[in-house]
């Protein structure tokens, strides 16, 4: 089917998601500055957390679309994979937003 949208197919929230921390795993020894930070889920409490580390990309919007997919197969074991994507496109939405706001190092651009 042709959209005249260009790729990708499909949209998953992928940008600052908070992941369970492994205090041991090389990215939160190199990037301790990305640890999630106590006071967005407690209250009165200030300082990173030893739980929680943020990170953006396709590593963190492949869970939620994988998941997505799952509970597609969960209710429909026969889907071909065909299928599932395309209704997981049939079911997204087409909306762009006019202004977007992204932080990258500390300087911030508005588009």
């Amino acid at each position: 089917m042709l959209d005249h949208v260009v790729k990708p197919d499909l949209f998953a929230p992928g940008n600052r998601v908070d992941a369970v921390q492994c205090s041991s795993c090389t990215l939160t020894t190199i990037y301790p500055a990305n640890r999630t930070l106590l006071q967005s889920y407690m209250r009165n409490r200030t300082g990173a957390s030893s739980d929680y580390f943020q990170l953006c990309g396709t590593s963190m919007a492949t869970p939620a679309v994988s998941g997505a997919a799952l509970l597609l197969l969960q209710k429909d074991p026969t889907l071909t994979d065909g299928q599932v994507k395309a209704r997981l496109m049939k079911t997204a939405t087409k909306t762009f937003p006019t202004q977007t706001t992204s932080v990258d190092n500390g300087v911030t651009y508005t588009v």
